[in-house]
């Protein structure tokens, strides 16, 4: 996309006598940048960068396995980038990343936004009972097919690089079999899951990360709750960690690749100190 092509930036950082070595190092961190605007923004945005999208990105990077250190490198860079190109960075924190990006679902506050999506938009309901129910990624929601899904107890999910256990509740459990068993003919099984036809453009239509991203950030200003793909995700380690998982099965089963990102999430389970003791006896 012209938009977001680096060439005038790099001309820009030469023009202000900027080593060709540390120019090679700078368009090396900014590629993830790029790639993360390419796949969020159309090419006539007004390019604004708030915390949301920040600790998106954030995620994102992360999820590319990048360390703190050069996470903080890039964004450094991608603010600097932003503004050249006219847009905005306005996030309420400094370079430097927080702890933000962890929060999850309130019990209360999940159960309201999946009430509120069936009776809206059921195929939105369905995303995030998976969202929240396995904690996948956005990139992953396209390997999803009804064959992916073995209910026994717990329910797995099969993806390509692992497997992975649902932490649901009941009711949901029952609408997602359900909803799996509708989905699971000749006709459609061998679609994406969240493949689904539209009666006004008559046609088949898939759900992708950026027009869900615009469907939650609608929700979330209607509502007044934040929904975001990675809070699902959020949910999702924080209830594995409220079941006493441990760490190193939790990263195999959510694909994160630091333990010391996991312990973050910590700040957001309440731990029963006299359960703890009683484990020492």
């Amino acid at each position: 996309m012209k938009k977001f092509n680096l060439s005038g930036y790099i001309d820009f950082l030469y023009a202000k006598g900027i080593s060709r070595k540390t120019i090679e190092n700078y368009k090396f961190l900014l590629k993830h940048y790029v790639q993360w605007l390419e796949e969020n923004f159309n090419e006539d945005d007004f390019l604004i960068i708030t915390e949301k999208e920040k600790q998106e990105f954030i995620g994102y990077l992360k999820n590319k396995g990048l360390g703190e250190n050069s996470i903080k490198q890039v964004l450094k860079r991608a603010k600097d980038y932003t503004q050249f190109l006219g847009g905005k960075w306005s996030t309420v924190s400094n370079i430097g990343t927080t702890k933000l990006d962890k929060k999850p679902f309130t019990e209360e506050e999940l159960n309201k936004v999946l009430d509120i999506l069936k009776g809206k938009n059921i195929i939105y309901y369905y995303l995030g009972i998976v969202l929240y129910a396995f904690g996948v990624k956005p990139e992953e929601i396209k390997q999803l097919k009804p064959d992916s899904f073995y209910f026994g107890n717990p329910i797995i999910l099969n993806l390509e690089n692992r497997k992975i256990p649902a932490v649901i509740f009941e009711k949901h459990k029952i609408d997602l079999f359900n909803f799996i068993k509708k989905r699971n003919t000749p006709k459609l099984k061998d679609y994406p899951l969240f493949v689904y036809y539209n009666d006004l453009k008559n046609k088949l239509l898939e759900i992708n990360y950026k027009n869900t991203k615009v469907y939650f950030n609608n929700l979330s200003k209607e509502i007044g709750i934040d929904i975001t793909f990675k809070k699902f995700r959020n949910t999702y380690i924080v209830n594995l960690i409220k079941k006493d998982i441990n760490l190193k099965t939790i990263a195999k089963w959510t694909g994160v690749k630091s333990l010391q990102s996991l312990i973050e999430y910590y700040q957001y389970v309440d731990i029963d100190e006299k359960n703890q003791l009683e484990k020492l006896k």
